[in-house]
């Protein structure tokens, strides 16, 4: 828990259109606790809505997950961000 002590959060990101195994999920989790130390979990994302991932990880460690609504894919987001910065530029 020293390592987490000034730490606000982790952000351990993945393109979208790469394919994420549970294993490879399971591996960067696992790094980051080890980095860290005994952090809360939160998951949110397209992937982290598998109701599979969401109930090994939650029992294994005993992560929490945005709700499914919440964990959509971020093309939308990514779309109407790229809408925002062409006006900007217009």
């Amino acid at each position: 828990m020293e390592n987490a002590k000034n730490i606000r959060h982790v952000y351990a990101d993945n393109a979208a259109t790469t394919a994420m195994s549970t294993a490879a999920l399971e591996k960067m989790t696992k790094n980051i606790l080890g980095k860290y130390g005994d952090l809360p979990l939160v998951f949110a994302g397209g992937v982290m809505s598998n109701s599979i991932i969401r109930q090994r990880f939650t029992k294994e460690f005993g992560a929490y997950f945005a709700e499914p609504a919440f964990s959509a894919d971020n093309a939308a987001g990514t779309a109407y961000l790229t809408y925002l910065r062409e006006q900007k530029n217009a």
